[in-house]
C-alpha cells in the first residue's frame, strides 16, 4: 500500500485513520463529519497532508548549516525554492508496535546519515476520546552527541467545502514575513495586519504560508457560517499556517512546531538534546458545536 499500514481508531463518535508511512493522520471524523483533509490511501499526499515532521519543520535554506563549525548538506527535496522541506521522517515505514481501538503507537529510528550525523528514535502517539484526538510526537537522542532537534505536524483542518467561506481564529505574539523561498525575512506583530485573526473573520481570499510565534498556550478555530467546526490546540511555541492551495483550498493546515523556518541556521527555538533526552510535540484536534 501506498501509505502503508492502515489503522483505524474509534471512540463514541470520533473514528479517525493513521497510516504507517510518515506516522500519517489520514483521517479523522466526527459523526461521520470529516475534521481534517481525508487522504486517499491510494496515492502519495500532495502537501505532507497529516505526517509528522522530524528533525525539522518547514526549511532548511539551501539545505546547508553547520554544527560544531563542520558545514552539513541535507539532500533538497523541495526543487523549486532549493530547499530541504519538513526532515527526514515523513516517508520512512513506521513501526507500529501497540493498537488499540482507541489508540495506536508507532515508532523509527533516523539514522545518522551525511548531512545529519546524529540519530533519533522517534514515537507518534495518537489516542482517540469523547474529546477528539491527542496527539504526541517525541524525538530521544539516540546517539553520542547533542543533536539539533526540531518537530512539527502538518494536520489539514476542514470545516466543509472551500476554506474561503470559513471563519478563523487565533491569537499569536508575532509573524514571521517571509520571502518567495518560505525563508524568514522578518518579524512583525499581528495586531492590524492582513493576518491578524484575534476576532473571529472570514479566510475570504487570503493566501497564508506563514510561521507565527505563539503564547505559551494557544488554540485555532475554524468555523462555518453555522458556527460547526474544529479546533487545533497546543502549548508549541510556533505555528504554521497554510491555505492549502496544493490541495484547492479545501482545508487549512494548522502546523505546530516547535522551532520556526530555517531554525537549523538561526538557532531560534532549536532543541539540543543531550544524548539520552527526549523533545516532545503535543496537540489535540476537537470539534466545535456540532
Amino acid at each position: 500500500m501506498t501509505n502503508g499500514t492502515a489503522i483505524t481508531l474509534t471512540a463514541g463518535d470520533h473514528s479517525a485513520v493513521v497510516t504507517s508511512v510518515g506516522a500519517t493522520l489520514a483521517a479523522l471524523r466526527f459523526r461521520g463529519v470529516d475534521l481534517v483533509y481525508p487522504l486517499d490511501l491510494t496515492r502519495l499526499p500532495l502537501a505532507y497532508e497529516g505526517k509528522a515532521l522530524a528533525p525539522w519543520p518547514n526549511r532548511i535554506r539551501d539545505g546547508r548549516y553547520a554544527w560544531d563549525g563542520v558545514p552539513l548538506q541535507v539532500p533538497i527535496t523541495e526543487v523549486g525554492t532549493g530547499n530541504a522541506l519538513h526532515g527526514l521522517a515523513s516517508w520512512l515505514d513506521w513501526d507500529v508496535v501497540d493498537v488499540r481501538a482507541d489508540a495506536v503507537t508507532l515508532r523509527t529510528t533516523v539514522a545518522a546519515q551525511p548531512g545529519y550525523p546524529f540519530t533519533l528514535d522517534l514515537e507518534a502517539r495518537y489516542v482517540l476520546s469523547g474529546d477528539g484526538l491527542a496527539v504526541r510526537l517525541t524525538a530521544r537522542n539516540a546517539g553520542g552527541t547533542p543533536a539539533p532537534v526540531g518537530l512539527g505536524f502538518h494536520p489539514y483542518l476542514r470545516a466543509g467545502g472551500s476554506i474561503d467561506d470559513l471563519t478563523l481564529f487565533f491569537r499569536a505574539a508575532a509573524v514571521l514575513d517571509v520571502d518567495d523561498r518560505g525563508l524568514p525575512v522578518g518579524r512583525r506583530d499581528v495586531a492590524g495586519t492582513a493576518v491578524d485573526f484575534a476576532e473571529p473573520r472570514p479566510i475570504a481570499a487570503l493566501a497564508m504560508d506563514n510561521p507565527f510565534a505563539m503564547p505559551p498556550f494557544w488554540r485555532v478555530e475554524l468555523r462555518d457560517a453555522g458556527g460547526a467546526g474544529v479546533a487545533l490546540e497546543s502549548d508549541a511555541p510556533w505555528l504554521h499556517l497554510y491555505t492549502g492551495e496544493l490541495l484547492g483550498r479545501r482545508a487549512l493546515a494548522v502546523e505546530p512546531t516547535t522551532c520556526p523556518p530555517d531554525a537549523f541556521n538561526s538557532g531560534e527555538d532549536l532543541a539540543v538534546p543531550a544524548p539520552g533526552e527526549i523533545v516532545a510535540l503535543e496537540f489535540r484536534i476537537t470539534a466545535l458545536a456540532r
